[in-house]
């Protein structure tokens, strides 16, 4: 949600419920300033949350951990970042795949 959740309908139970649940965000290694694939959008208020996929995905998951603790809640989100890859669904597919069936841990 590149624009941020501020004045849409999502209370503050319904993110509790969220954080508790196993998430695990994968972001690519690459998918950053140099990355060339796919449409990044950028906007001062986008910005706000990094400028590139990668800096969003670690806002994204502080953001949400730094509000979970403010909340006394638990927050059971993983941000794994996959070495090599960049915006690349297929190769994030293929390592979401072999996190979900062949149990990598690292």
């Amino acid at each position: 949600m590149p624009f941020g959740i501020k004045n849409m309908p999502i209370l503050e139970e319904n993110l509790v419920t969220s954080f508790s649940k196993k998430l695990v965000l994968f972001n690519g290694e690459l998918d950053n300033e140099n990355e060339t694939g796919g449409t990044l959008l950028r906007s001062p208020t986008v910005d706000k949350q990094g400028l590139h996929r990668i800096e969003r995905g670690h806002f994204f998951y502080n953001w949400s951990k730094d509000k979970a603790e403010a909340w006394g809640t638990d927050f059971n989100w993983e941000l794994k970042i996959i070495p090599g890859v960049g915006h690349n669904h297929r190769k994030i597919g293929d390592f979401a795949a072999k996190y979900l069936y062949e149990e990598i841990t690292e």
